[in-house]
């Protein structure tokens, strides 16, 4: 079977069984793993975020009192 790289239709069904196993696997696994990642890099940027505010509220009220004298 030259169109098949030489293998055989059980061995092609077999692989692509294993692969399919081996990617339910990873997702099992690395999912969680990057949700946990996911919900670390959300905390900082929120965290970060409430900092640039806090320091705008402060920058915004100190030209304000500049221009009020």
């Amino acid at each position: 079977m030259a169109g098949l790289g030489g293998r055989s239709l059980e061995q092609l069904r077999k692989r692509s069984l294993w692969n399919h196993e081996v990617g339910r696997a990873q997702t099992a696994v690395i999912q969680p793993h990057l949700a946990e990642h996911a919900q670390r890099i959300d905390a900082e940027l929120v965290r970060h975020l409430g900092v640039l505010a806090q320091a705008h509220t402060s920058d915004t009220g100190l030209h304000r009192d500049l221009e009020n004298g």
